[in-house]
């Protein structure tokens, strides 16, 4: 028993041994592992929600004022637009009054040359005639005998001369007078070739006075006379004349015959720039309608 005591003893002082051989070396552990630098983390700042309040006001501010700002531009605009429109009306009633001023100074010139030959023709027919009249007078020892012809030229010169007078009373703006004498010579009887003309120059006159309803009623028995040198112009002043009195769908039919029926007429252009005028003024639903002539 005491061996085995001693035996034991032994094992386990062995056991004792063996086990602390096996035990390994404790790792060595550096300073840095227990010393870490203490790192610092930034705060952002948040805005508070009285700082978002305000910036959204300022905004809200300044869009306002922008908003202000844009409709007075607008207004402004607006009423440089309608001023230009204004303008342009005005600067196209100027521009055919200019032309028909033109036309009316060139077409009275042709007139007056050809009454002016005519005269001459017709001072030596009356010469001629003056002639006979005292040759008979003499030889025979009669009477003298007037042919009616005589008269009637004599009559006629009369009226040629009433005629010039009555375009130079128009040039010189004496309307009423003008108009009277025009009237007269239609009253006396004038050939035909001069009656229209007389109509034509009485609806200039009634044009001038603003009187638009007896223009358009003179122009339009212009229209009548097939015949008629002055078509084209009455043309023109018909549509002017119901443009005055606001019957825009009636000057449009006039201008759109005169275009029509005498595409290069000497009032083309200033046509076209009140046609165009006119198209914005009359609805789309009417621009479609044709009108007959209208009647006096």
């Amino acid at each position: 028993m005491r061996y085995n005591k001693k035996y034991l003893i032994y094992l386990a002082l062995l056991a004792l041994i063996l086990t602390g051989c096996t035990i390994t070396r404790e790792q060595v552990r550096y300073r840095d592992e227990f010393f870490r630098p203490v790192v610092v983390i930034p705060q952002r700042s948040q805005p508070t929600h009285s700082a978002d309040v305000s910036q959204l006001t300022y905004q809200i501010e300044q869009a306002t004022k922008a908003a202000l700002v844009l409709r007075d531009s607008l207004a402004s605009l607006q009423n440089f637009t309608g001023d230009l429109l204004a303008s342009t009306y005005s600067l196209i009633e100027k521009v055919s009054d200019l032309e028909s001023k033109e036309f009316l100074t060139n077409t009275k010139h042709k007139e007056l040359e050809q009454n002016i030959a005519q005269l001459q023709y017709e001072n030596k027919q009356l010469v001629q005639q003056l002639n006979e009249i005292r040759a008979r007078l003499f030889t025979d020892n009669q009477q003298p005998i007037v042919s009616p012809a005589f008269y009637k030229a004599k009559v006629l010169s009369n009226l040629h001369y009433e005629y010039n007078e009555g375009l130079i009373l128009f040039k010189q703006k004496r309307y009423d007078e003008a108009y009277d004498n025009f009237s007269s010579l239609i009253e006396k009887g004038i050939e035909d070739d001069l009656s229209d003309n007389c109509e034509y120059w009485k609806g200039e006159c009634s044009f001038a006075k603003k009187e638009y309803s007896s223009a358009i009623v003179s122009f339009q028995k212009v229209l009548e006379i097939k015949s008629s040198n002055k078509i084209i112009d009455a043309y023109y002043m018909l549509g002017k004349s119901y443009e005055q009195v606001g019957d825009f769908v009636k000057a449009r039919w006039a201008f759109e015959e005169l275009s029509l029926l005498y595409p290069k007429n000497h009032h083309a252009r200033a046509v076209k720039v009140k046609l165009r005028a006119i198209y914005k003024l009359i609805p789309e639903s009417q621009n479609k309608i044709m009108f007959n002539r209208p009647s006096t």
